[in-house]
């Protein structure tokens, strides 16, 4: 389906670039430091810190300098945080694949942390965390992954808190960056609208951009979590409906279930043609939004089913899901489990237009499971799938009172 060529320089960088002849390319560069390996003291410094990327380096001395710079050939760019990585991103024309390289490098490497931009951005991020505080669909998920997670760095929002976000330090960046920002535990990935024999270019590049870089060992700990014996968290907030995520612990980012699991996912609640969609939305109109999310970790999955439900009827809505979720593997049927195969084979298509997309792929396994998934794997995977397979997950996971609840709304009375 789609070629890979792949390098490990000797400073341990691992480079990938995939060709798949789209008009663009990404460029994303990734590091294995995210939220999870924080102390207490610190929460929101590697969100923080993926913030000040963008306010300034030696050659490129302010934010401003920078959107100029990418307003001038008309690029995306960007970043994001995770619990265990952090991604640094640019997409633009394949003419500028050298400015790629030099820009990321650039404001990865060499960030000037200049104490007034962090006094700004400390504001910025600050309204950031409001911004979500003030969103129940944002609150219901935090209350959750802290009641399943607990009170530890897995558990803990990427953000921090407005507490510790006022008290970091420059001094706490540079401290994380001299223990994580070390190119053997980083991943650089092209992918898009540049042909195979361009690998030798992308590889002279690497050499000029990345090999330079020092590198040294980087130890990092899993983190030990014990879920809450509560099952159930209401939050109280002003809102129009019941915003509610009921889930539970699956299986690590390794497990090889995770295909299966899917295919178990969409089934229940992963299409406009699945059952709690029906069920919810379309036979009872309670519900405007209603979907399913997996979040996997090196220690731990989740899985989160999402839904806005009207107040009068979210806990009927509940009792219905709890339904459905118990009476799954006894119920499912080989057609639904075709349509589940054809529905992840077709949209998955879709999304490998994107050639980010397909970057996030490739860059994520390598960086996180010390191996590439191809897109080639991941279909067998999906293809193979059998009911028997599905059925023995269900009777696993599926049962309704291994289940987490949490929601916010309005109490009526």
């Amino acid at each position: 389906m789609f070629e890979y060529f792949t390098k490990v320089l000797d400073n341990g960088f691992r480079l990938a670039f995939i060709p798949t002849g789209a008009p663009t390319i990404s460029v994303q560069l990734w590091v294995g430091a995210g939220s999870k390996y924080e102390t207490k003291k610190i929460r929101g410094l590697a969100h923080f810190l993926e913030h000040m990327a963008f306010k300034g380096t030696k050659r490129r001395p302010t934010p401003l300098a920078i959107a100029q710079e990418m307003d001038r050939i008309g690029a995306r760019y960007n970043a994001s945080t995770t619990k265990e990585r952090i991604v640094y991103w640019l997409k633009t024309v394949p003419e500028h694949l050298e400015l790629a390289f030099d820009f990321l490098t650039d404001i990865v490497f060499r960030p000037l942390l200049n104490p007034e931009e962090i006094e700004k951005e400390r504001g910025v991020i600050i309204e950031e965390i409001n911004m979500y505080q003030d969103l129940p669909m944002a609150k219901v998920e935090e209350i959750f992954l802290k009641t399943v997670l607990g009170n530890n760095p897995l558990g803990w929002e990427i953000a921090g808190t407005r507490k510790t976000v006022r008290q970091l330090k420059r001094t706490d960046f540079l401290t994380f960056q001299e223990q994580f920002f070390s190119p053997q535990n980083m991943v650089f990935i092209v992918a898009g609208g540049l042909k195979k024999k361009d690998w030798p270019r992308i590889v002279s590049l690497a050499k000029e951009y990345l090999a330079p870089k020092k590198s040294w060992p980087v130890i990092k700990k899993k983190v030990e979590f014990q879920p809450k014996s509560k099952r159930f968290v209401w939050h109280n907030q002003a809102t129009q409906q019941v915003h509610l995520i009921l889930g539970r612990p699956t299986f690590p980012l390794a497990d090889q279930r995770r295909y299966q699991w899917l295919l178990l996912c969409n089934i229940l609640a992963g299409n406009t043609s699945s059952r709690l969609w029906q069920e919810i939305r379309e036979k009872r109109g309670w519900a405007y939004y209603l979907h399913f999310d997996n979040y996997y970790y090196q220690e731990t999955g989740l899985f989160l089913l999402k839904a806005g439900v009207a107040q009068e009827h979210w806990q009927e809505a509940v009792a219905i899901i709890k339904r459905e979720i118990k009476q799954l593997g006894q119920s499912l049927t080989q057609e639904e489990l075709d349509r589940a195969k054809s529905f992840w084979l077709g949209r998955n298509a879709i999304r490998l237009e994107n050639p980010g997309f397909l970057a996030r792929l490739t860059a994520s396994s390598w960086l996180l499971l010390d191996r590439i998934e191809t897109v080639a794997e991941a279909a067998a995977q999906i293809k193979k799938t059998t009911l028997h397979q599905l059925r023995q997950l269900a009777q696993e996971f599926f049962q309704s009172d291994s289940f987490y609840l949490a929601a916010v709304g309005q109490k009526t009375s």
